[in-house]
């Protein structure tokens, strides 16, 4: 009796789990007037950046994708090539449960439909969705610098503050407009850096309980707390990172060895963050050393080889780390390079830069350069 119990337990528990999961199907559909007869179709996950599915295809054929998941939903994108060109895009399009999706190539390098689930709606909503006003870009203060440094987006100027309070509200209503849309929950977080996490904050309880409890939902909300807890405290001073021979080194003990401690955040494969070096050591050649150090933190996420190799090239006059598990990098919620952050001692973010202009220039304003 106890032992079909147990498999009766056994057999509810996975029946909910697999209630959840992901197990829908893509159905693409190509009919191009072109001659072009024989394409390549390369399905990927738009949140694992990978692909799970890659099969050569004719023109005028019917393709069938299935999407499997332990988690019950993805976003996914499309690419259809030929020869070694690709030939049209598809995405990113949204599919949740046992959903069927269907996709239409009908026009190389054109919109592309996708119907089925909520990507109607995606496909109205594509364009401006949470755009911000030009007025509020122009002003020079509501940017990503300056709204990551506190809590609430407070400008100098009352006008700027209008604007932004109308922005503000078309950003509440058009939750409340549609609270049970995993598209909107989406471009919300995709605009994270370029919101005050007060309105995240405001945001984040207008959705739907379903939405709610979604992974996607989650993500937002901790990167709220990480960035206020980063305002707040500073950073997590035992995130770990390791040196070329493999050694783990924790942030504390970079940072305690100044006043300040510049971190480049760049890759092996980054040319906009190699270009920037000559210009990064001659800046370091006239830095007051005793109050400040340089460091490199590399986020390939490859080999070692690759980022050893580049190291060597580059020739550092300054430490250099690879951050191989990506804990600093997305804690601080790095999506692009280059960029650097200075820190203090203990560890709170005194700046972030994207223009070596602007980083000799709080350099020169904080008298750390000869």
């Amino acid at each position: 009796m106890r032992l079909f119990l147990s498999s009766l337990i056994f057999q509810l528990v996975t029946l909910c789990v697999n209630s959840q999961s992901l197990n829908g199907k893509i159905i693409v559909y190509t009919q191009f007037e072109r001659d072009i007869q024989d394409f390549k179709l390369v399905a990927f996950d738009d949140e694992k950046k990978v692909s799970f599915f890659l099969d050569s295809i004719k023109n005028n054929s019917i393709t069938q994708i299935s999407v499997k998941d332990s988690l019950d939903d993805r976003w996914i994108l499309l690419k259809l090539e030929s020869g070694n060109d690709s030939a049209a895009w598809a995405g990113r399009f949204y599919i949740k449960g046992d959903e069927v999706i269907k996709v239409y190539f009908t026009k190389f390098f054109d919109d592309v439909l996708v119907t089925g689930g909520e990507n109607e709606f995606i496909y109205q909503h594509r364009f401006l969705y949470f755009d911000i006003p030009g007025s509020l870009l122009k002003g020079k203060e509501y940017n990503e610098k300056e709204l990551r440094k506190s809590y609430s987006f407070i400008p100098r100027s009352g006008y700027i503050y209008g604007r932004y309070l109308e922005f503000e509200r078309a950003v509440l209503n058009k939750i409340k407009d549609h609270p049970d849309k995993n598209y909107v929950l989406s471009l919300l977080y995709d605009q994270r850096q370029m919101l005050p996490l007060s309105l995240i904050d405001s945001s984040l309880y207008l959705f739907s309980s379903r939405i709610r409890s979604s992974s996607s939902w989650n993500k937002l909300k901790s990167y709220s707390e990480r960035e206020k807890r980063i305002i707040e405290i500073g950073v997590s001073q035992e995130l770990e990172f390791q040196d070329n021979s493999g050694k783990k080194i924790r942030l504390k003990d970079v940072l305690s060895k100044s006043e300040f401690t510049f971190v480049d955040f760049w890759a092996s494969w980054c040319v906009p963050c190699i270009k920037q070096v000559p210009d990064l050591k001659e800046l370091f050649v006239q830095i007051n050393k005793r109050q400040m150090t340089f460091v490199s933190m590399a986020i390939d996420e490859k080999q070692m080889e690759d980022w050893t190799g580049a190291e060597k090239k580059q020739k550092f006059p300054w430490p250099s780390y690879w951050d191989s598990e990506r804990q600093l990098g997305d804690y601080m919620d790095i999506t692009f390079i280059p960029q650097g952050v200075i820190f203090d001692r203990n560890g709170k973010v005194v700046e972030r830069f994207v223009s070596m202009d602007d980083l000799k220039a709080f350099l020169q304003k904080k008298n750390l350069i000869k």
